[in-house]
Parts: C-alpha cells; sequence; structure tokens
C-alpha cells in the first residue's frame, strides 16, 4: 500500500497498472564499426590500379582506445567498406629502369656499352 508502504498479497494489485520499466543507457564507452585493418601493395607500377583491403568488424572501446575484432553480424546494421579500392602510383617518381648492359662494342682500345630504358 502506498499509504503505509506495507507489502500486500499480489492479488491485491491485480487491477493496478504496473509501473513504466525504468531504461537507463549502458555499454556507452564502446562503438561497433567495420575496421580496416590492412590494405595491399597497388597493383599498378604506374598509373591506376587497385588493392585489396583486410575489412573486418570491431568493437572499438574509447577509453582505453583499443580495437577488439568480433563477429561481423555485429556491424550488419551498417554498410561494409568494399574490400578493393583504386589507387595511382605516380609514374614519374620512380625513375627509369634500365636492361642490362650489353657487351663492349671493343675488346680494347676504348669501346662502348650501352643498356636501354623500359
Amino acid at each position: 500500500r502506498e499509504t503505509d508502504q506495507l507489502v500486500v498479497s499480489d492479488q491485491r494489485c491485480d487491477q493496478i497498472r504496473p509501473p513504466n520499466p525504468v531504461i537507463e543507457p549502458c555499454n556507452t564507452e564502446c562503438e561497433l564499426r567495420w575496421h580496416i585493418a590492412r590494405k595491399s601493395e597497388c597493383t599498378a607500377q604506374c598509373g591506376q590500379g587497385y588493392r585489396t583491403l583486410d575489412v573486418y568488424c570491431a568493437k572499438y572501446s574509447r577509453p582505453e582506445g583499443k580495437t577488439e575484432k568480433v563477429d561481423d553480424r555485429y556491424c550488419s546494421g551498417q554498410p561494409r567498406p568494399n574490400n578493393q579500392e583504386k589507387c595511382s602510383v605516380d609514374c614519374n617518381t620512380r625513375g627509369w629502369q634500365y636492361s642490362a648492359w650489353s657487351d663492349c662494342s671493343k675488346s680494347c682500345g676504348g669501346g662502348t656499352k650501352r643498356r636501354r630504358a623500359v
């Protein structure tokens, strides 16, 4: 009873509506998200190519800054990143590659040898 805080039989409460459930936030220090763990080398040596990504669902803990791999179904509500992405390699920064040297044009007395840029 509310008047004197006395506990009574459940039968006396049949006609009384129970109070609304109590709701409070929990597990707010972590977040589930797709994590890109590793990227492969670009398939192109020069220009446009592709690289593969190692993608998995992870639980990220904010206080510790830790990432823990979990089953992919936990991230099913989020769009999964592609396992492949475009990449490009600047063709000018690697410099030229050269073939092996040719034989010398003379066996003695100042010949020349050459190699080709490839």
